[in-house]
């Protein structure tokens, strides 16, 4: 699997955090900070130990604050970890995350509380005296719940002065508190305590915490290392901003900034976690057409941060084991890009479904250009900083917005490419990534591919059909369509044999008013097949050789029918193949002629052709199972709206003057009023009782009313000789 960094292609590595159990990949995709250098990408040790230098090295007993500023995501707590890794055990470490804490009133209780409780985990008895005098120090500050006002300095002031005051005049909080410090000093190491997620907090916590690290806690050999986003800080000290930056100035002594991350460590940060999600995923290769296109334009410019590097990869492995391989993996991987970092973005695409992967002049409805163009910039508006990534995915996944984008020289490819290769410009391939699931009796793309592989056996190729049953069947030829000019060469002529095999099985009816019947998405395929074959004189010999191979006489009409209207074979061929064909029809047996789908066609044109054998041929149909499957062939279906009712009504007719050239009118009404009625044959198909009473209703003069709900003329029901 290929990807590209930096403009130059690479492999795709597998993350330190993948681990291999057996034969199945195990791996971990966490927002957690890293604990230890090991876990370093981002080459922060050497930062981190010079930080560690200066606390372990900090001249005097003062106390210390230090500060660790950056963005949310930028991994202030993994710097932490580093930093607490380099000092190891040259100083006391102790930890407090006031997050975990609700309500600012509980805050300087449970600081001390939590300092307390680490400092007696310590193995020297000067540690668990100090903690002992830390956890009474903090009971006499439980329940004062004064806050820095939010305000202006002088209010700060004010409280520091308020709370000096209050403190000298309880004499045994000042005696503990002077007690407390003269232990801090006389300890052999410097206690560093780590105060994490400051940022995370509300508003008045925030100053609660301020306080506690500049008053309650300032204790002499203590240094404090904040980390938080300094602008969220700022905002909670003051709402002017500057004002609160100034107010913070006051307090921390010293701050460091997070280090930016190189744009090389992001992306080999990203490339390695998708390669590990690939890895664990049952998706093919990239393609490496698309990839760098897709990884430059889209997903590397959303990623900014470590954590943008989590948020983004956290989500693929459940994603890309849901699609599998129905959704291009470089679509995929540019889309969920979006959809993670660009929540708002990606709804707004989502609503736009229809502009995004059909092309304008299908458009449903024809929206007025002004409209089009507003929705387009609202997307574009949900973006903010990052507008231009989402033109960037409209002009590299939809390619049908270039009409609306102006750059028309973008390559878009067929329709049947989008859809073979599975491009998220397909709309069926959008849709189905939104359901991230597929319909009952939908087809994979590996089944697909399966089907393809065993087109060079007939039999094997045949039996993939048939085993769907009539739907599933006509799904896989439809997919089966999309690999146009692909096809493997050996597999063509069997291919081509084995669908007019499943002739008998294809429905005849269009399941909907705006869908082919199976019968017309089968013969698309067959002409794509025969399409390839190349030159046009090894088409008509492949077309020779199948025709006498077909089972039913229907597949060899249409197959004739095909080639010559495609032109692949010349008008004298044709004439000579009907003509045999017609001569074996003639022949046949009444049980053989039962199966033929187009049986009533086939009828017409052999008693055209052989007027002098039409007695004869005739008399086969005064069994009532064959006529039967003559009425059942000549049976339509259509579909009509009424008005403005969405209610589609579903029309069925009988092509009543075909059968009259066969038959002539009178004996055919005759022949028809000898049938029984088709509530008493025991086992009939639905759709040939539908025909029965259909053609009972015709020989009566009855006519159906046209497409556009028109009555048709009526004719005179033929003279009948009731004593016949």
């Amino acid at each position: 699997m290929k990807s590209i960094s930096r403009g130059k292609p690479t492999e795709l590595r597998k993350s330190p955090e993948v681990e291999m159990s057996g034969n199945s990949v195990a791996i971990s995709f966490s927002d957690s900070p890293i604990l230890s250098a090991d876990e370093d990408r981002l080459h922060r040790k050497p930062y981190a130990h010079h930080l560690a230098e200066f606390l372990c090295n900090n001249v005097g007993k003062d106390s210390l604050v230090m500060a660790i500023q950056g963005p949310w995501g930028s991994g202030k707590t993994s710097l932490l970890n580093l930093i607490a890794e380099e000092i190891g055990d040259r100083t006391i470490i102790l930890r407090f995350n006031p997050w975990l804490f609700s309500g600012s009133e509980q805050l300087v209780s449970q600081f001390f509380v939590e300092v307390s409780s680490q400092l007696q985990h310590g193995d020297q008895a000067a540690l668990k005296k100090l903690a002992e005098a830390i956890a009474k120090y903090g009971d006499y500050f439980a329940n004062l719940t004064g806050k820095i006002p939010h305000g202006a300095w002088f209010q700060f002031v004010f409280k520091v002065f308020s709370f000096y005051i209050l403190s000298k005049s309880n004499q045994p909080a000042s005696e503990l508190k002077r007690g407390i410090e003269a232990q801090f000093v006389a300890l052999e190491k410097r206690v560093v305590i780590f105060v994490d997620d400051l940022d995370r907090m509300r508003d008045e916590e925030i100053r609660e915490i301020v306080r506690l690290v500049r008053l309650v806690g300032n204790f002499p050999n203590v240094s404090y290392v904040l980390a938080y986003d300094q602008s969220k800080v700022a905002s909670a000290l003051d709402s002017n901003l500057d004002v609160g930056r100034a107010f913070l100035e006051k307090i921390v002594q010293v701050a460091y900034e997070v280090p930016r991350p190189g744009q090389e460590d992001l992306d080999t940060l990203c490339i390695d976690a998708l390669g590990a999600c690939h890895e664990m995923t049952p998706h093919r290769d990239l393609d490496e057409k698309e990839w760098p296109n897709l990884w430059h334009s889209i997903i590397r410019p959303l990623m900014k941060t470590p954590r943008d590097v989590r948020r983004y990869t956290i989500s693929l492995p459940a994603i890309l084991n849901s699609v599998a391989d129905e959704v291009a993996l470089a679509d995929l991987l540019a889309i969920e890009a979006i959809r993670i970092m660009l929540p708002k973005s990606f709804q707004h695409m989502v609503m736009m479904q229809d502009f995004l992967t059909t092309e304008r002049q299908n458009w449903r409805g024809q929206p007025p250009e002004a409209s089009v163009k507003m929705a387009f910039d609202e997307l574009f508006a949900t973006g903010g900083e990052h507008s231009e990534v989402l033109r960037e995915a409209c002009r590299r996944l939809f390619p049908a917005t270039q009409a609306y984008l102006g750059n028309r020289h973008f390559a878009a490819g067929t329709y049947q490419e989008r859809e073979r290769d599975r491009r998220i410009s397909a709309p069926e391939v959008f849709s189905f990534y939104l359901r991230h699931a597929l319909s009952d009796g939908d087809i994979r793309t590996h089944e697909v591919e399966e089907a393809l592989r065993s087109m060079g056996d007939r039999d094997a190729f045949s039996m993939a059909l048939r085993g769907r049953g009539p739907e599933g069947m006509e799904k896989l030829i439809v997919r089966i369509e999309a690999y146009e000019g692909i096809y493997p060469e050996k597999g063509i002529e069997p291919g081509v044999g084995a669908i007019f095999d499943c002739y008998d099985q294809f429905r005849q009816e269009r399941p909907g008013m705006y869908q082919n019947s199976g019968i017309t998405k089968a013969t698309r395929v067959i002409y794509r097949l025969l399409k390839q074959l190349e030159p046009p004189e090894e088409r008509a010999a492949a077309i020779l050789r199948i025709i006498p191979t077909l089972k039913w006489h229907s597949a060899a009409h249409e197959l004739i029918r095909l080639s010559k209207g495609h032109e692949f074979i010349p008008e004298d061929l044709e004439k000579e193949l009907l003509s045999s064909l017609y001569l074996r029809i003639l022949d046949e047996s009444a049980e053989h002629l039962r199966g033929e789908r187009d049986l009533l066609w086939l009828s017409s044109a052999v008693v055209q052709a052989h007027p002098e054998e039409k007695a004869r041929f005739l008399e086969k149909f005064e069994e009532n199972p064959l006529f039967f499957s003559m009425l059942r062939s000549g049976l339509s279906q259509g579909h009509r709206h009424s008005g403005d009712n969405l209610y589609s009504e579903v029309i069925h007719s009988l092509p009543w003057e075909s059968f009259v050239e066969i038959f002539g009118e009178e004996h055919l009404v005759q022949r028809i009023n000898r049938l029984p009625a088709s509530e008493s044959i025991p086992n009939i198909e639905p759709l040939v009782a539908t025909a029965i009473d259909l053609a009972k209703k015709y020989a009566t003069g009855w006519r159906p009313d046209d497409f556009f709900g028109r009555r048709q003329a009526r004719t005179a029901p033929a003279v009948v000789n009731e004593q016949e």
